[in-house]
């Protein structure tokens, strides 16, 4: 079952670094962190369309978290033309 207060620790800790908190789906159930690595049990897997492209969810989500970037993501894939590991997310800076 989802959990309002690991949905929110788990979206402070990606704030915290500079990523956008809706990166997690709203159905986190469990989030574990240890220093700059993080782990979320979500409810079930999801779906769902990020910038015009399909990413899904594992229930295991879990990577390290440095300034403005994800790196040894697991569970999550995105579908270009076959679905695809995603291993790392950084933050896209604006230009000026």
């Amino acid at each position: 079952m989802p959990d309002p207060d690991a949905l929110a620790e788990a979206r402070q800790l990606l704030e915290e670094h500079g990523l956008p908190g809706g990166l997690l789906p709203d159905v986190v159930a469990t989030a574990s962190i240890d220093g700059a690595s993080f782990a979320v049990t979500l409810d079930r897997t999801v779906e769902r369309v990020v910038d015009g492209v399909p990413v899904w969810y594992d229930t295991s989500v879990r990577g390290t978290l440095r300034a403005g970037r994800i790196e040894h993501l697991k569970g999550v894939k995105a579908k270009k033309v076959l679905w695809v590991p995603v291993t790392a997310i950084s933050r896209r800076m604006a230009s000026s």
